[in-house]
């Protein structure tokens, strides 16, 4: 791990020292793909990244898509198996400031999410099923700072407000099913990684 760790490093300084924009390079490019390599809040769910899309209409605007996948499957030993999957997708819209290598943006970002988990008992029928629906809003602020025209690195602070309606389907017949809905504000910081073609 420690090598792996010293190789990313040491690319990354090379980047930084052996690709300084000049003033032709300093022009917007059109996409990208990127991902946040940390989330600082801790409250992403699933274990999927999520990837994002800079989209550059102009050097004032920027439309940012994104999506997230995670799915996990457990296998217990001498144990009921249980699934789970998880789905989000999204829109960051953001007017953005250029100065030189370093881009400020303002915005927000609108997205929804979709979980589902099956528990099964130990014959391997399903005994229990969850289902979640989020949707999420919320003003954003960042910036990111262009070693070259293609590769930035960034950070983003968000204040999110996130409706989620919780479904619990019990097959049991001795359990009533269960909707709850839970709301959350929370702030939310990320550090991203993007690469523009």
């Amino acid at each position: 791990m420690k090598k792996v760790t010293v190789f990313f490093l040491f690319l990354f300084l090379t980047i930084i020292f052996n690709n300084s924009l000049s003033a032709q390079d300093k022009e917007y490019r059109a996409f990208g793909i990127g991902v946040n390599v940390l989330d600082l809040s801790g409250v992403i769910y699933g274990d999927g990244a999520t990837i994002y899309l800079p989209i550059n209409l102009g050097p004032a605007f920027r439309l940012e898509p994104f999506l997230g996948f995670s799915s996990i499957s457990y296998d217990w030993e001498g144990d009921a198996d249980d699934s789970e999957t998880n789905m989000e997708l999204g829109l960051g819209i953001f007017p953005t400031i250029r100065k030189g290598s370093a881009v400020i943006y303002v915005g927000g970002r609108i997205g929804m999410a979709f979980g589902s988990e099956e528990d099964k008992d130990s014959n391997g029928d399903v005994w229990v099923e969850y289902s979640d629906f989020s949707f999420g809003i919320g003003p954003a602020l960042g910036g990111e700072y262009y070693f070259n025209p293609h590769l930035s690195l960034g950070g983003e602070m968000s204040i999110m407000f996130v409706s989620m309606t919780d479904k619990t389907d019990y097959k049991s017949q001795f359990q009533d099913d269960e909707e709850d809905t839970i709301t959350r504000i929370a702030t939310e910081s990320l550090i991203f990684i993007r690469f523009y073609f």
